[in-house]
């Protein structure tokens, strides 16, 4: 007979499938509170509400928490850009994608999302294992503007827009619709020429 106290816990081990995710989502909120230098597995276990031996368990090392923690957060970014890229064309994707920028620095939440990203993406710098992984995460956005755009174009455009998101984070300030397309139009414009 079960007490209501165990009826509240969630399942273990094989009947437990989310805990690796949960885990990964945790080491997600680990750096956002406290930096890539502050993610050990006993934070990550305690932010998860898990046993240290449950992060363990799933990712050995430090380096497996980042690479999962990345892979969250890349697979997060690419549903984002895609749901927001859907219905860009060539005839107004200055805006489209000027807007999207925008929209994400608008808040100091936002901003933030931005940081632990290139938090995590600048842990690949050391980790040489990580690369792959940054390297997709990096590659997302880039994927949608070689669809509108030569491939010379986009990934000018592409590391313009990293550049106004750096911006954001090191300046603590949004980048307005207006600075945006100030910076994007011409360079996708230049395809047309």
């Amino acid at each position: 007979m079960s007490s209501p106290q165990s009826a509240t816990r969630r399942p273990r081990g094989p009947a437990d499938p989310g805990r690796a995710d949960r885990i990964a989502r945790a080491a997600i909120r680990v750096v956002t509170a406290d930096g890539i230098q502050g993610l050990t597995h006993r934070a990550v276990a305690r932010a998860a509400k898990v046993p240290v031996s449950s992060t363990t368990y799933y990712f050995n090392t430090r380096e497996d928490l980042i690479a999962a923690a990345m892979k969250l957060a890349s697979r997060d970014y690419a549903d984002e850009v895609g749901r927001c890229s859907a219905g860009w064309n060539e005839e107004k994707l200055a805006d489209e994608l000027a807007a999207f920028v925008a929209r994400t620095t608008v808040s100091r939440a936002q901003r933030k999302h931005l940081v632990i990203g290139f938090e995590l993406c600048l842990a690949a710098l050391r980790v040489g294992t990580l690369r792959p992984i940054s390297a997709e995460w990096d590659g997302v956005l880039l994927k949608v503007l070689r669809r509108h755009l030569p491939a010379d174009v986009a990934l000018s455009v592409h590391a313009a827009a990293s550049g106004l998101w750096w911006n954001a984070v090191v300046s603590d300030a949004p980048v307005t619709i207006e600075q945006a397309t100030a910076v994007l139009a011409p360079i996708i414009a230049s395809a047309d020429a």
